[in-house]
């Protein structure tokens, strides 16, 4: 029944369901398009690869600014109309990409894209599922559904993308895309929107008084976490497959080892979906980053092919279950009615990182070994972790 809480709601189950598709097709498409058409763009355009990157990297930076804008948007209860000029955005987007014959036209296309990325992607699938969701238990196990969709968006539309793109040119690629946004968008209007409706039943004056406690020292103390979490994922991401070449390791292998980081995501979050009693923040929090740690450790200290692979799936559980742990701790701790301003304003610092991450892993391994970044690294994941473990301070009125 629309607008029933999910906890009593087999439809809204299956809402949860679709929305995670969504997002597997629009992270597919709008985030990790890039991948695979960077190299038609640099012969197409007749370009640098740091120019095509900086308009990557324009538009993760213009999603990072629009990040405030779009929590305060969910907790406004605006989310349908948003999410309606965000797909048009990105079928703007997609359309510029295509038609882009100068660099500039390119770089309009992906601040389309970057605008569309901040209201269609992970912020707001989390916000509709926070608000709509009475049932703490029930809440992280739609949070967790929804970013095992997420994390296969990778595994399905890569492969499938450079496949069109290898036989058909990746412009005719980009307009066939348009399709799969529209009926993402037709799939979240018929099958979303009507039965994950704000559950009215939350106690507002609860949620106000956890808003009370808000203060800048406790959100910079989650961005200080999530934003450490961010810049270490995106140097694994781009120093990886340079220090495996470095090692000897063939171009086939050590992209594999770079592909077990996804999959090696998957396993935490799907118990976590499938997990109906409490879950200790320590879950969500110390085990992960511990993860995390033993993982960059082992990328610092252990050479070969074979630890490789076993250290980048030790980071990537770690990683996966971090994904989950911003948009559920900060619920916790500053209530349902705040949750998409603080997220919005924690995840706006991620962006930035991400948008910079890249060129400053690249920087700081030209500076010393590749060993040497991933032990800096694995040393900064051990400091924070005291504070991630203080975190949560669960506060009852979130769910």
């Amino acid at each position: 029944m629309p607008g029933r809480s999910i906890s009593v709601s087999e439809q809204g189950r299956r809402a949860v369901w679709w929305l995670g598709l969504s997002q597997c097709v629009l992270w597919g498409i709008l985030y990790y398009g890039y991948s695979i058409w960077q190299e038609p763009l640099i012969q197409s355009l007749h370009v640098s690869r740091v120019q095509i990157a900086g308009a990557f990297s324009l538009g993760l930076a213009v999603m990072a600014l629009l990040a405030p804008w779009v929590g305060r948007q969910i907790d406004n209860g605006d989310v349908q109309r948003m999410v309606r000029w965000g797909l048009l955005l990105a079928v703007l987007g997609i359309v510029g990409l295509t038609l882009s014959r100068m660099l500039w036209s390119l770089y309009l296309s992906y601040a389309l894209l970057g605008a569309a990325m901040a209201t269609l992607l992970y912020e707001t699938a989390f916000g509709l599922v926070t608000r709509a969701v009475s049932d703490h238990r029930e809440r992280l196990s739609a949070l967790s559904t929804i970013t095992i969709f997420g994390g296969l968006a990778s595994t399905v539309f890569l492969p499938l993308l450079a496949w069109s793109t290898s036989h058909f040119g990746w412009r005719i690629t980009g307009w066939a895309a348009i399709p799969f946004l529209i009926a993402s968008g037709v799939l979240l209007e018929k099958a979303v929107y009507p039965y994950l409706v704000a559950d009215e039943r939350v106690d507002q004056a609860k949620a106000d008084a956890a808003a009370f406690e808000i203060g800048l020292p406790h959100i910079w103390a989650f961005s200080i976490v999530f934003i450490l979490c961010t810049v270490s994922a995106m140097t694994l991401a781009v120093l990886v497959i340079p220090k495996l070449h470095a090692e000897g390791a063939s171009a086939i292998w050590a992209a594999s080892a770079l592909g077990v980081f996804g999959v090696a995501q998957l396993p935490g979050r799907i118990w976590l979906a499938r997990h109906r009693s409490e879950v200790s923040a320590t879950w969500l929090t110390t085990i992960p980053l511990t993860s995390m740690l033993l993982g960059m450790i082992g990328l610092a200290v252990a050479p070969g092919l074979f630890a490789a692979f076993f250290s980048i799936a030790l980071f990537g559980f770690g990683s996966g279950m971090m994904t989950l742990a911003r948009p559920w701790l900060v619920q916790q701790r500053f209530g349902v009615s705040q949750a998409g301003r603080i997220n919005g304003r924690i995840a706006k610092h991620q962006g930035v990182a991400r948008a910079m991450g890249p060129i400053g892993a690249v920087w700081l391994a030209d500076l010393g070994h590749f060993d040497w970044v991933f032990a800096g690294f694995a040393f900064a994941i051990l400091l924070v972790l005291p504070l991630a473990g203080r975190l949560p301070a669960p506060n009852t009125a979130a769910a």
